[in-house]
């Protein structure tokens, strides 16, 4: 199975030496193989997510790409299941591992299959504009970052957005394993303009040091009612939230005291 390749989250105005720009899809990292009659469908661990046969006649290669599963973007029915390529790594029995990406770019099949999509390459220069109306305004995750001359084992660039926004503390679930007999995940809800909980159960176990795992299962009175900050990368429309992560308990909305006795614990 192949390695997959490196990535770097970065800032539009720290990249120099990149020249295309692709907009990110938020599936999941997928090798596609194809040989003989039938695809192979593998993701980064090596495991089979689907086989079927090759319909449509696609040559024998290694393809790369983002597989639309999972998550609530991907279920889009205008994205799910299909198959986002940005990368070929074997045609036709040839490694392309050597050659510059715009080589390996043109050997990915364009039209052939009615679920694989070839992913477009758009020039640096209109980086900023994507931003703004496909990733700000039109829901991708990001934008991936690429030098047309590099090859397979270089490090891809990529920037994502992200989103911050208060929730309140509803509950406190204990964890598993290495963390059972203590703070899993914080049950959490949006406030409403009194700071009151609305809307469904949002559940944030990202961000959170051991010490605040112990203290606030140890205390979970005190830590109940309390308002508190996380960043996502997408906010979804069913109001989950995509790799939540807390961030702190937010100074202006507890009390003066609160905040500074526990809101530096890490």
């Amino acid at each position: 199975m192949e390695p997959r390749q490196k990535y770097t989250d970065t800032e539009m105005w720290e990249i120099t030496n990149c020249d295309c720009v692709q907009l990110k899809y938020d599936g999941i990292w997928c090798l596609a193989h194809v040989h003989g009659d039938l695809i192979d469908y593998y993701s980064r661990t090596a495991n089979i997510k689907k086989t079927e046969e090759n319909e449509h006649q696609i040559a024998d290669g290694k393809y790369i790409g983002e597989l639309m599963f999972g998550s609530e973007w991907a279920q889009d029915p205008a994205r799910k299941n299909k198959f986002y390529l940005f990368d070929c790594i074997e045609s036709c029995g040839r490694s392309l591992r050597s050659e510059p990406y715009t080589t390996r770019y043109t050997q990915l099949p364009h039209n052939r299959h009615p679920m694989w999509v070839v992913v477009e390459n758009y020039p640096f220069h209109q980086a900023a504009e994507l931003w703004q109306r496909k990733v700000r305004d039109g829901g991708f995750e990001g934008l991936v970052y690429r030098n047309s001359t590099a090859l397979w084992n270089s490090t891809i660039l990529r920037e994502k957005i992200d989103f911050t926004l208060d929730l309140i503390i509803t509950g406190f679930e204990e964890g598993k394993k290495a963390l059972s007999g203590s703070l899993g995940s914080l049950l959490c809800a949006r406030i409403d303009s009194e700071g009151l909980p609305i809307g469904g159960e949002i559940v944030i176990g990202g961000g959170l040091s051991n010490a605040l795992r112990a203290t606030c299962w140890a205390s979970q009175p005190l830590f109940s009612g309390r308002i508190i900050s996380v960043s996502c990368k997408r906010i979804f429309k069913s109001g989950k939230l995509r790799h939540a992560q807390f961030v702190c308990f937010h100074a202006d909305k507890n009390e003066p005291l609160f905040v500074q006795t526990y809101g530096t614990i890490k």
